[in-house]
C-alpha cells in the first residue's frame, strides 16, 4: 500500500488508540533521555521526539497536536525554518486524511515552491497521487516529470529514474494524460538500461506506439509480450480495438479478440473482460452479416458473465444490441 492509500484509508478506534499510546510513550522516553544525557539546546532527544511525532499527529488525525508540537519546538529552537516546513508538510498530509484534496494540492505546491529539499520527493509524489486520485491526469503529468527528474538528485546521483520501482504506475498516468511520447522515452530507458524483461513496461510502450498509430513499433513490443508465458489479454484487446476503430478491419479485429479469449483462459480475474470480448465479437459478426457466429458469441458472452446475470448489465446490453435478447432467452432455456 502506498503512503497516499494509507492516508485516505479510514482509521479504526483500536489503531487510533495505538498511535496515542506511542505518542505518550515516546514523549516519556524523550524527557527521560534528555534528563539522563543532557545535550546542547535544540539538538536533544526532545527535539527528535517533536520532529517524529508530527507523523504521529497525522495518523491520529489531530491538527491541534501539530500546533502543540510546533509551539513546543519554537520554545526550544525558535525560528527553525526546516521545522516549520516539516509541520506544514504534515499539515498538508492531514488534509489528505480529511479528503480535502484541493487544499492539500495548494499546500504541497506552496511547499514545493520554497525550494527546501526536506520532504521534496514526497511532496512531488503526493501531487502526482492526489491529482491521479481525482482523475485529473493532465494536472498530474507535470509532477510526474518533476518527480522523475528529482529521483536521481534524491538518491545522491547514484541512479536514474530507470531504477525507480514504481515507474510503471507513473507511466500509466502519463499515458492517461495522452503523453505517449514521454511514456515511450521513459519506458525504453528502463527496458534498455535495467529491465529488458519487464512485461508491463513493454505493454505501456507498445500501447503508446499504437495510440500514435505506429503499428510497426507497437507490434514489435507487443510481440515480446505474446512470447511470454504470463497471459496478457489486454494487449490483444487493444490491438483488436485499434483495427476496429482506426482501420475498420473487422476480420483482423476479430482475430486479435479471439486470441484475447485464449489468453484469458479460466482466470476469474478476467471474467468481466472475457464477457466484453465475446460481446464485441458478436457485434462484429452481426455487422459482417454472419448471424450464426454472432449468435454463438452472444451465447458464450452470457456463459462468461455467469449466473445470475445482473439486471443492470442486461439493460445496458439489450439497449446496445437488441439481438442479444433472443440469445439470452435461448441461454436460459439450455
Amino acid at each position: 500500500m502506498s503512503h497516499f492509500d494509507s492516508l485516505i484509508k479510514p482509521i479504526d478506534e483500536k489503531e487510533l488508540k495505538r498511535y496515542r499510546n506511542i505518542f505518550k510513550e515516546s514523549l516519556k522516553n524523550a524527557k527521560k533521555s534528555e534528563k539522563l544525557h543532557p545535550t546542547p539546546t535544540g539538538s536533544g532527544f526532545l527535539v527528535c521526539h517533536l520532529f517524529n511525532m508530527a507523523y504521529n499527529a497525522v495518523h491520529q488525525r489531530d491538527e491541534e497536536l501539530l500546533d502543540q508540537l510546533y509551539n513546543e519546538h519554537e520554545a526550544i529552537k525558535p525560528g527553525d525554518e526546516n521545522f516549520r516546513h516539516h509541520i506544514d508538510f504534515n499539515r498538508a498530509c492531514l488534509r489528505i486524511t480529511q479528503h480535502r484534496f484541493e487544499e492539500a494540492i495548494e499546500m504541497f505546491e506552496a511547499l514545493e515552491a520554497t525550494g527546501i529539499r526536506l520532504h521534496r520527493s514526497h511532496i512531488l509524489h503526493y501531487l502526482v497521487d492526489i491529482n491521479a486520485h481525482l482523475e485529473n491526469y493532465k494536472a498530474a503529468a507535470p509532477w510526474v516529470h518533476k518527480y522523475l527528474a528529482y529521483w536521481e538528485i534524491d538518491n545522491g546521483g547514484r541512479c536514474s529514474y530507470a531504477n525507480y520501482s514504481g515507474l510503471g504506475r507513473l507511466l500509466s498516468i502519463l499515458a492517461q494524460a495522452g503523453e505517449f511520447e514521454s511514456v515511450i522515452k521513459y519506458g525504453l530507458t528502463r527496458i534498455n538500461q535495467k529491465y529488458p524483461k519487464e512485461q508491463y513496461l513493454h505493454f505501456l510502450v507498445a500501447q503508446s506506439y499504437l495510440n500514435l498509430k505506429d503499428v510497426k513499433n507497437a507490434l514489435k513490443y507487443y510481440s515480446y509480450i505474446f512470447k511470454r508465458k504470463v497471459p496478457y489479454p489486454e494487449a490483444y484487446v487493444n490491438l483488436g480495438d485499434y483495427y476496429y476503430v482506426e482501420e475498420r478491419n473487422l476480420d483482423t479485429a476479430i482475430k486479435y479478440l479471439i486470441k484475447a479469449i485464449k489468453a484469458c483462459g479460466t482466470d476469474p480475474d478476467f471474467k468481466r473482460l472475457l464477457a466484453d470480448i465475446y460481446n464485441n465479437i458478436g457485434l462484429f459478426y452481426k455487422w459482417l452479416e454472419d448471424p450464426e457466429k454472432a449468435a454463438k458469441y452472444r451465447r458464450e458472452m452470457f456463459e462468461a458473465m455467469g449466473n445470475p446475470v445482473l439486471l443492470s448489465d442486461l439493460a445496458a446490453l439489450f439497449m446496445r444490441d437488441r439481438g442479444s435478447m433472443e440469445e439470452y432467452r435461448a441461454w436460459l432455456g439450455d
